[in-house]
């Protein structure tokens, strides 16, 4: 009985080799994707991985077939290639090239892709999701693509102009702007509606404004942040009791309410930061950026114009606004200078701006925080920027600083962009010697500036302003570079995008990317009435 036990169990062992043994399995493959579908533009082509897998020692050649789920042939202007595989014993990887023609309607195609030879078959369902062009108004975005506001006090006939915008829960924008002499945030949904929730009425009202502005209120760049825990903060400067200018801070919730705890009811003010006590200060906010403690403020300080503008850097304690670090850098007395956008650094800040040290052109300075103050951990001039100013500034993941603003080329103004290396050099793989120069991007001679830049998922540098268009005046402008600074061909015409709004001039003010890539800008469009109306609008990426 135990001798037949053991047979027994050896039997069974040896029919379990045999079966797991390849040799003995009839010749099939298993057919993989890499994901169920593939977005593609029209106009456009689109990749989807494949894997071919053999068992039981197949090899030979694998037909692949694509058709519409019902067993149809696939719509006019939508093919694929390769039409077959050759698979040796080993796993095949197949990139299967999709191409869309710019004549198939947009909308989601739902195939069924079949891998077949001889008598053996397999399929797998694959999406093909057929999107406008790169660079389109995105239409699920207000009007079209376009989402414009006006009287947003309800001060009829007041200029709107939106600055800055950051991104909130459920893909709500928040966009932080001016109308009249009024610094508000307008609360936009995913589909750049209004939300008249928001503060009661979708704007909320941080501060008056000086009236009789010289513009350099619009060099607002990134001054509006989310925080951890969904709070907002907000930055600019308001028009005291003295007739100057305070710096402002403004801390709220994404309702809209101030948060209280913050400054004096969700407003903080600081004055005589770099000049002591004699009230007659003027000091701005132009940009934000997070800081392992709190926030880096970028800015300006001055004094009734007998003393020079000097870049001001701050950073601040969110849990204590009161004690701010701070400094100055460039006059009293010498050459103007003005930090227009910060970059927090690991262990400092890095930012871009102008200095008039021999006439305006561009500049950067990077700080660090040693003992509780700031220190110069570098800084230089931009040439590349002569006449003009850097107006935005972001960080790659190598490490490397994007710059843009716009420069004087003798006659007019170009844009300009470019990279410097971590210790402040020129890239030299950026564009031509580490700069890339853009001149009558709307095709008319005249003048562009850029006021701000984004980098998307890919190293795509997104580049956004206004550009001179002949019979249209001033339009809203956004390019997209590869990132070795050439324009991306794939991007609306030949890398640029201009939207008109048809009643004067119109421009953008910044650029960001959302949750899902999307290109969304804002800044200002005319009106048939002669004033400007706050504009958004998103794009297809």
């Amino acid at each position: 009985m135990r001798n037949r036990l053991i047979a027994l169990v050896a039997l069974g062992f040896l029919a379990a080799l045999l079966a797991g043994c390849p040799q003995n399995q009839p010749p099939d493959f298993v057919l993989k994707s890499s994901g169920t579908g593939v977005q593609i533009h029209q106009g456009g082509s689109g990749t989807a991985g494949l894997r071919i897998e053999p068992r039981g020692n197949f090899s030979g050649t694998v037909t692949i077939s694509l058709k519409m789920l019902d067993g149809s042939d696939l719509p006019a202007g939508i093919s694929y290639s390769p039409n077959e595989v050759t698979v040796n014993g080993t796993a095949a990887e197949v990139a299967l090239q999709i191409d869309v023609a710019a004549s198939v309607p947009v909308g989601d195609y739902q195939t069924n892709l079949t891998a077949t030879s001889g008598d053996i078959s397999h399929s797998i369902g694959l999406e093909i999701i057929v999107i406008p062009p790169a660079g389109t108004l995105d239409e699920s975005f207000g009007d079209g693509g376009v989402t414009v506001l006006n009287d947003l006090t309800q001060e009829q006939g007041e200029n709107d102009y939106g600055y800055s915008l950051a991104f909130g829960g459920g893909g709500s924008i928040f966009v932080l702007g001016r109308s009249g002499d009024h610094l508000v945030v307008t609360k936009l949904d995913d589909g750049g509606r209004l939300d008249n929730e928001f503060a009661s009425t979708g704007v909320l009202q941080l501060a008056n404004l000086r009236s009789g502005e010289d513009g350099r209120n619009l060099d607002l760049d990134r001054a509006i942040l989310p925080l951890f825990g969904g709070n907002i903060l907000a930055a600019g400067y308001a028009y005291d009791a003295t007739n100057q200018d305070d710096l402002l801070l403004a801390m709220f919730d994404q309702d809209g309410n101030f948060v209280s705890s913050f400054g004096s009811g969700g407003v903080k003010t600081y004055d005589n930061l770099l000049y002591g006590g004699s009230g007659h200060a003027n000091e701005r906010a132009f940009s934000l950026a997070p800081a392992s403690s709190g926030v880096w403020v970028g800015g300006m300080a001055f004094q009734d114009d007998t003393v020079k503008e000097q870049a001001l850097v701050m950073k601040v304690d969110l849990s204590n606004p009161d004690s701010p670090v701070k400094a100055g850098f460039g006059g009293p007395g010498g050459s103007s200078e003005y930090a227009y956008s910060v970059q927090a650094l690991t262990d400092g800040a890095f930012l871009g701006g102008a200095t008039n040290d021999g006439g305006q052109q561009g500049a950067w300075l990077r700080v660090n925080e040693v003992n509780g103050n700031l220190d110069d951990d570098g800084h230089g001039t931009l040439p590349d920027f002569s006449g003009g100013r850097v107006t935005s500034v972001a960080k790659d993941d190598q490490g490397r600083f994007l710059l843009a603003g716009y420069a004087s080329n003798g006659n007019d103004l170009d844009i300009v962009v470019e990279r410097l290396t971590p210790d402040g050099s020129l890239d030299a793989s950026f564009g031509t010697g580490g700069k890339a120069q853009f001149d009558a991007v709307g095709g008319s001679p005249g003048s562009d500036l850029a006021y701000s830049l984004a980098l998307d998922g890919q190293g795509n540098i997104l580049v956004a302003g206004r550009t001179f268009v002949s019979g249209h005046g001033n339009d809203l402008v956004v390019l997209r570079l590869e990132p070795d600074g050439s324009l991306d061909p794939s991007f609306g015409s030949g890398g640029v995008v201009t939207y008109d709004g048809g009643n004067g001039d119109d421009g953008a003010f910044e650029v960001a990317l959302d949750g899902s890539g999307r290109p969304v800008v804002v800044g200002y469009s005319a009106n048939a009435s002669g004033d400007y109306d706050m504009l958004a609008l998103r794009l297809v990426p």
